[in-house]
């Protein structure tokens, strides 16, 4: 064969060559998609099982799936389940050293703020104690987020110690995530310290945790909040007692409403319309332009599937 014929049959083959390569591929990731579901499955039914896996389940779990697929499955799963659940859990991924593959890579690796977050989802594990210790001298705002949610995943008990300590506030992502992991990890949850507490972080922890639980003892509290003279306590707190459906008409709450910037004040348009309020209830907060605003959410047909 010529090599200007070798050529053409080498530019022949290069399209069933791509093929090739592409069908190969998609086998293989439909493969190890298959293998990392049963992966799954498989840890699954060892959380749910009605004593702890054995020794030889572990080495099983092991001999089957890589270290990789564990830990995709022990992060998948531990998203779903909540208290106790975690412990078997946390068994699972110290027996299969899930966390000697998370620490090994920390200080070589520029990623370690994700893996210290890993740390929250696999606790209680012994070590997340020794690795935040090793990280203690870091001054990133990120990484003492992501040492105190590991350590709150880890000792659940001293959870409001752990958050009382960071020196910097909490963005509205960050007080979401600790408040989940609080509910997630069966943190002793008692929201009417936070929400009495000096400390910005706890007071916004309290308030979106009062919220989520619909905690409508907790009212006076938000009633004292809403007056905060921080902005943010001040709005969240406002925006948490309008999902209680608490009583509106006492008279700071006009003040309140009155130095929200024009974005907060609709936002609270819109929730309060949600929260199924009149319009005789809200109608002293109000400018009359906002009346007007707040009666057409109120009669539009969205609003009315939704009260009813």
């Amino acid at each position: 064969m010529t090599l200007a014929n070798e050529e053409i049959a080498i530019a022949l083959a290069m399209p069933l060559l791509m093929v090739v390569a592409q069908t190969v591929d998609w086998v293989a990731t439909r493969l190890d998609k298959a293998i990392s579901a049963r992966c799954v499955e498989r840890v699954a039914q060892m959380i749910v099982a009605s004593e702890d896996p054995s020794e030889r389940e572990m080495r099983g779990l092991s001999f089957r799936f890589t270290n990789v697929m564990i830990l995709d499955a022990v992060m998948f799963i531990s998203e779903h389940i909540y208290g106790n659940m975690l412990n078997r859990l946390a068994l699972i991924a110290e027996d299969c050293k899930i966390e000697k593959r998370l620490l090994a890579p920390v200080w070589q690796q520029e990623n370690r703020i994700d893996l210290l977050l890993k740390f929250s989802h696999i606790a209680p594990v012994a070590a997340v104690a020794e690795c935040a210790n090793w990280l203690v001298d870091d001054t990133s705002n990120k990484s003492r987020f992501c040492i105190t949610a590991a350590l709150v995943a880890s000792r659940p008990e001293r959870a409001v110690r752990h958050i009382a300590m960071l020196n910097f506030r909490l963005s509205p992502h960050e007080v979401a995530w600790l408040s989940q992991l609080l509910r997630r990890v069966g943190a002793p949850i008692a929201y009417t310290p936070m929400l009495m507490s000096e400390n910005k972080n706890l007071q916004l922890i309290g308030i979106e945790l009062v919220e989520r639980f619909m905690a409508v003892d907790a009212e006076p509290h938000l009633q004292r909040l809403v007056q905060s003279e921080d902005a943010e306590v001040a709005y969240v707190a406002l925006h948490a007692l309008c999902t209680l459906r608490g009583d509106l008409s006492t008279p700071h709450l006009a003040d309140v409403v009155r130095r929200l910037p024009a974005h907060c004040r609709e936002s609270f348009i819109r929730h309060a319309v949600l929260a199924c309020y009149s319009i005789r209830s809200c109608s002293h907060l109000l400018n009359k332009a906002e009346r007007v605003r707040f009666t057409q959410l109120l009669n539009s047909y969205k609003c009315s599937i939704i009260c009813n």
